[in-house]
């Protein structure tokens, strides 16, 4: 039978065997002791989570600017993709335009060819600069 504050614990009920919990002196010493010493690793064990809350806060506090920075280059890289479908379909219509004026030109002459060629090549360029 045991309580609390009992010093000793019977093993049986009705028995007269006591056994002391911590020491001769009924365990007073003992038992204060024990709590301190519950209280101290009770202490160190908070300062541990405090310093682990403060690296689990921190972490979250990157996680959440990478992900706002991610979102932001993905933005990008949907423009630059748009941008670059809408090139890829202007270099396409000129490249079929040329194949025609080149097929054309076979016809009239080398020389008549090459300028026009040139001169379309120019416009091309001119123009995308202005759109830039």
């Amino acid at each position: 039978q045991s309580t609390w504050g009992d010093t000793s614990l019977s093993v049986m009920e009705g028995s007269d065997t006591h056994y002391s919990r911590w020491g001769d002196d009924g365990g007073r010493n003992d038992e204060e002791s024990l709590l301190r010493n519950q209280q101290d690793i009770m202490s160190a064990q908070d300062e541990g989570l405090d310093a682990l809350l403060g690296s689990v806060q921190r972490q979250k506090a990157l996680g959440t600017a990478m992900g706002t920075e991610l979102d932001q280059q993905n933005k990008i890289l949907d423009r630059v993709d748009a941008h670059v479908g809408k090139t890829s379909t202007r270099i396409d219509k000129e490249t079929k335009r040329v194949i025609i004026l080149t097929n054309k030109v076979k016809g009239s002459g080398f020389l008549i060819g090459f300028v026009l060629l040139v001169g379309i090549i120019i416009t091309v360029v001119v123009v995308m600069k202005k759109k830039k």
